[in-house]
């Protein structure tokens, strides 16, 4: 391919989903990357994140693009601001929390791509009523595994201290 021929190409959300209490925006899938990485940026309320899970596919890129989080991962949690990043690596039990007082954002990068497919999983026929059973399921249809349990939940779903 000559270099007059190569192009960039402008990434913008492709999905958007409302989920847990989050804003998570896919940007980028295997589909179009040959299933060599995805990007999925989030925007948590102030306490927000994931409950703690496994991914047994991927390796995690997680950088911190506004505000500042709390990254745990195996049994150490770790503080990132904004521009700071960390590499969760696969089978390693990981969460993040909005540790600011300002919603914050966190991108996440996923190697290989895969696990961009969860969030619409999840999406899909999620009620209050199945949240937990739709989690766990979305969860194993990827190969992750989420470590929550219904006294972990709130009434929307969001995680109890």
């Amino acid at each position: 391919m000559k270099q007059s021929e190569l192009s960039a190409t402008i990434l913008k959300p492709l999905q958007t989903y409302e989920l847990m209490g989050e804003q998570v925006e896919i940007i980028l899938t295997g589909a179009v990357t040959d299933n060599k990485v995805s990007l999925v940026l989030e925007t948590s309320p102030p306490g927000g994140g994931p409950p703690p899970h496994i991914h047994e596919n991927e390796d995690e890129v997680l950088m911190v693009l506004r505000g500042r989080f709390e990254i745990l991962c195996g049994t150490d949690w770790q503080s990132l601001n904004t521009g700071e990043s960390a590499l969760v690596p696969k089978r390693s039990v990981h969460t993040f929390r909005n540790a600011g007082t300002e919603p914050g954002q966190i991108a996440a990068w996923f190697y290989p791509a895969g696990f961009e497919r969860f969030f619409g999983l999840l999406a899909d026929g999620l009620t209050s009523e199945n949240f937990l059973e739709h989690l766990h399921d979305a969860a194993r249809q990827v190969g992750a595994t989420f470590l929550v349990e219904s006294t972990h939940l709130g009434p929307d779903g969001s995680l109890r201290e």
